[in-house]
């Protein structure tokens, strides 16, 4: 009976194309629920809801997720239905989804992230990618079973970076982030001496090398040249 009452609504989508496809991903999955919840039927039911949203495609998301055990992501959803049936003003589907948001939330497993110490200016904490705002700090945040990676980095200091294993319903798990370790100060690179011209020495020209026998020949035409100009001297005497 539940199901009927949210059996899908009408709603435009972009195109007919479009609103076919959510209806066949749709369709496909409540057949396959028949024998049972599984990962791959809540992904029809979350694509059909991707591209054609419908209250009654996310109810039996939800419902979906619940039985395959991520109960955070059911309850989030029972709660998202909830504001949106009190918004169109359907009261028998608003009181169902806020039941069944209720029920789930004392199973729910929760993560709360404290600072052994105090947070060091422009700190970032991250799950894996996500990042976390600083007032979800110290809350206790409902969270799917997994292993999640948890990331605090901050500016002159060293990140810091842990996987936890977050599981057991009704559970709370406690990830502490420790004091970060500061950045060693990099060494400072001297700069090269100044070299000034006028420092330099001017450069000695190369001796001429003179080969032997060019030597030679100098000395024999020296020796003409000298006694020419004797006999030239006489001459003009």
């Amino acid at each position: 009976v539940v199901l009927l009452v949210f059996a899908p609504t009408p709603a435009r989508a972009q195109t007919a194309q479009d609103r076919a496809a959510a209806q066949a991903l749709f369709d496909a999955a409540r057949a396959e629920m028949k024998a049972g919840a599984t990962p791959e039927v809540c992904a029809k039911f979350e694509e059909s809801q991707r591209i054609d949203p419908q209250i009654g495609t996310q109810y039996n998301l939800a419902d979906c997720l619940e039985q395959i055990g991520r109960l955070a992501s059911a309850w989030i959803n029972f709660h998202e239905l909830h504001a949106l049936t009190r918004a169109r003003e359907q009261p028998e589907r608003a009181q169902v989804v806020k039941a069944r948001a209720a029920a789930l939330e004392p199973r729910l497993t929760k993560v709360r992230i404290v600072l052994s110490g105090e947070a060091p200016p422009g700190l970032v904490v991250r799950r894996a990618k996500q990042k976390i705002s600083a007032r979800s700090i110290g809350a206790a945040l409902p969270l799917d079973p997994g292993r999640y990676v948890f990331l605090a980095e901050a500016p002159g200091f060293k990140a810091w970076r842990k996987e936890v294993d977050v599981a057991g319903e009704g559970a709370e798990v406690v990830v502490t982030i420790p004091a970060l370790e500061p950045r060693p100060p990099k060494p400072e690179v001297e700069a090269p001496p100044t070299l000034s011209l006028a420092a330099i020495p001017p450069l000695a020209p190369p001796p001429m090398k003179v080969e032997p026998a060019e030597a030679a020949g100098l000395h024999h035409r020296a020796i003409a040249g000298l006694t020419v100009g004797s006999v030239g001297l006489v001459a003009a005497a």
